[in-house]
């Protein structure tokens, strides 16, 4: 008996306004004409167990959450995640793609820790995100990069606890993400510009989109 092919892991990442909740609406229509099919997550969340750490993550009452305490816990939905859905589905050759995954944590809580200048490395942060993704990376990474004061004002007044952290800490979060990028380059990474008319945006990612599936 032959062994099935592993699928496809994606992710779909970019600073909070980015648009990404308009280009996965997109790819899941993209997918639907195409007769394609996949298995569509989020991070944190995608299980019960994450959906309860991503409650907690995102309250905005919860503002004494220190760096290291909220690294573990999206290491914890991650693990959750990639054990109980992600895994599984690649093993079964499907198509996987994620709203976020490790690298929004590399991103955000590096930043949140360099600006509380807590105890919480850079060795320490990457150390503890490879706990949670484990065996399973994603193959390829869309980033929708935006300005910061763009991304802040399409979220509007009803911000979550992140959102809640202004410009200056969304201008760094941007600039790590293409730090990141630049580092891993564009066979990990494609920088996708997401500040333009939307149907520019979508012709371009669903293009990169199609060279992986």
């Amino acid at each position: 008996m032959s062994r099935k092919k592993r699928g496809t892991f994606l992710v779909l990442e970019g600073p909070d306004g980015c648009g990404k909740s308009s280009m996965l609406a997109e790819i899941k229509e993209h997918l639907r004409v195409k007769n394609k099919e996949a298995v569509f997550v989020r991070d944190p969340g995608g299980t019960v167990i994450g959906g309860k750490i991503r409650q907690l993550l995102l309250d905005p009452e919860n503002v004494a959450m220190c760096p290291t305490t909220e690294l573990l816990l999206y290491a914890a939905s991650r693990a959750q995640l990639v054990n109980e859905v992600i895994r599984p589905a690649l093993e079964e050759g499907k198509l996987v793609i994620s709203d976020r995954f490790y690298l929004s944590t590399l991103v955000y809580q590096g930043v949140e820790s360099s600006r509380k200048h807590g105890r919480l490395t850079e060795d320490r942060l990457r150390e503890i995100v490879r706990i949670g993704v484990e065996d399973t990376p994603p193959d390829h990474i869309f980033l929708l990069d935006a300005p910061a004061e763009v991304g802040l004002a399409r979220v509007g007044n009803e911000k979550d606890r992140m959102e809640q952290k202004g410009l200056v800490f969304f201008e760094e979060v941007r600039q790590r993400y293409l730090g990141f990028a630049d580092g891993m380059g564009e066979e990990k990474v494609s920088i996708i510009d997401a500040d333009r008319p939307i149907l520019e945006v979508k012709q371009d990612l669903l293009e990169r989109l199609d060279a992986w599936i």
